[in-house]
């Protein structure tokens, strides 16, 4: 999201589908690495004069038998976590989720659940009340409405005020 020139805002949306396993792995490679590229091109000026973009992370995972089961855990060297010990890949995937949020490497996450059946239609649950759509978009719309008051652009941010400019 750019307003006059300035980066205030990215979202990574990511969906899994199939391949839990594989695919699960690739975006936890691609959700640590992408603010890690994102702050550091913040840091060395990249953005001008943007202030420090807002980062979101979004993931639609299918909720079925392949990613509902325990996965199997090999332990040959040391133990694994008890978070992940006998967690499903949804479990996985929240975890993921939350972590992003918590350590602050995203400012909002939201994790969202659907199957083949009702997902066609929209449908979709949030199985941690953190990681709600309503809670990352209102981060989002917050860092938005901050920055545009700041500016002269918005007058009053709450209640449904008008804007104006």
């Amino acid at each position: 999201m750019i307003h006059e020139g300035e980066l205030l805002a990215a979202i990574e949306f990511k969906s899994i589908t199939s391949s839990f396993g594989n695919n699960l792995n690739n975006r936890t490679e691609e959700a640590l690495g992408s603010p890690t590229d994102l702050y550091t091109a913040y840091e060395e000026g990249a953005y001008d004069t943007s202030p420090r973009p807002w980062l979101g992370y979004l993931m639609l995972m299918a909720e079925n038998n392949d990613s509902t089961g325990s996965v199997r855990v090999r332990e040959p060297h040391f133990d694994v976590l008890s978070d992940f010990d006998g967690a499903s890949y949804v479990d996985r995937g929240e975890q993921l989720c939350l972590r992003l949020l918590r350590q602050r490497l995203c400012d909002g996450c939201a994790f969202l659940l659907s199957d083949v059946e009702r997902g066609v239609d929209g449908e979709y649950w949030e199985p941690q009340d953190e990681l709600t759509f309503r809670q990352f978009a209102g981060s989002l719309v917050g860092h938005i409405n901050g920055y545009l008051y700041f500016q002269g652009t918005v007058q009053k941010t709450l209640g449904g005020d008008s804007e104006s400019g």
